[in-house]
C-alpha cells in the first residue's frame, strides 16, 4: 500500500512540477512579449514623430530661406536703381516694410506648428527639450528685431522712396547694414533649424541605416550648435 501511495504522491509532484515549469515559462514567454510590443510601438512612435518633426522643421526652413534671400537682395536692388535708372521699379521695393512682415509671419507659423507638435509629442522627443527652449527664445528676439527692422524699412520706403528722394551713400551703407544685422538673425535661425533636424536623424534613424550626419561644426565659436541631451 505504501509503495503505491508513494509513487502517487511522486507521480503527483512530477505533475505539478511540471505544471509550474509549464506556466513559468508561458508567463515568461508573454513578458517577453509584452517587451517585445511595447519596443516596437516605441519604435515606430519615435519614427513617426522624428518624421513629421523633421518635414515641419523643413517648411520652417523654406519659409525662412525665402525672408533670407529678400533680405540679401533687398538693399542691390535699391543700388541697382540708383546706378541704372531711377525709373526702374523692383517688385522687392513696393511696401517692402508690408513684405518683410508678410515673408515673417509665414516663417513664424511654419515655426510655431513645429512647436505645437513638439509639446503634442513631448514625451517622445524628452531629450529635445532643450533645444526646442533656445529655439523659442531666439524667436522672441527674431520678433522683436523683425519689428524694429519693419518700423525703419517704412520710415525709408514712405518717407524717401515713394517721394523719388535717393539715399545718400551714408544711408545705402547704413541700409545695408541694419539689412545684414536682421537677417543675422534669421540666418542664425536657420542654422538651429538644421541643428534640430540634423539631431532628430540621428537619433531615431541613424542606427536603423547605420550613418549618423556631422554636427555643424561654425569656424567662429560665437555662433551657437543647438544639440540634443546625452
Amino acid at each position: 500500500m505504501w509503495p503505491s501511495i508513494i509513487g502517487w504522491s511522486l507521480s503527483a509532484l512530477i505533475a505539478t512540477i511540471g505544471w509550474w515549469i509549464a506556466i513559468t515559462n508561458l508567463n515568461k514567454q508573454h513578458r517577453r512579449n509584452l517587451e517585445l510590443d511595447k519596443q516596437k510601438f516605441i519604435r515606430e512612435m519615435q519614427i513617426k514623430t522624428a518624421d513629421e518633426a523633421i518635414n515641419l522643421l523643413a517648411k520652417s526652413r523654406d519659409s525662412l530661406g525665402e525672408l533670407n534671400l529678400y533680405l540679401i537682395l533687398l538693399p542691390g536692388d535699391l543700388r541697382t536703381k540708383y546706378s541704372v535708372n531711377l525709373e526702374t521699379h523692383s517688385s522687392r521695393w513696393e511696401k517692402p516694410n508690408e513684405q518683410v512682415l508678410k515673408l515673417w509671419e509665414k516663417s513664424s507659423k511654419s515655426i510655431l506648428e513645429f512647436t505645437y507638435f513638439f509639446e503634442s509629442r513631448e514625451v517622445v522627443l524628452n531629450k529635445f527639450v532643450g533645444m526646442k527652449e533656445t529655439y523659442l527664445e531666439q524667436l522672441s528676439e527674431i520678433r522683436e528685431a523683425t519689428g524694429k527692422y519693419s518700423e525703419y524699412l517704412g520710415r525709408i520706403y514712405y518717407a524717401r522712396y515713394l517721394n523719388g528722394i535717393v539715399l545718400s551713400e551714408e544711408e545705402l551703407i547704413d541700409l545695408e547694414n541694419k539689412t545684414k544685422e536682421f537677417n543675422k538673425y534669421i540666418f542664425d535661425f536657420l542654422g538651429y533649424v538644421h541643428d534640430f533636424i540634423i539631431e532628430l536623424q540621428n537619433a531615431f534613424l541613424s542606427e536603423a541605416f547605420g550613418y549618423s550626419i556631422p554636427i555643424r561644426q561654425p569656424t567662429d565659436p560665437k555662433y551657437k550648435v543647438l544639440k540634443a541631451k546625452e
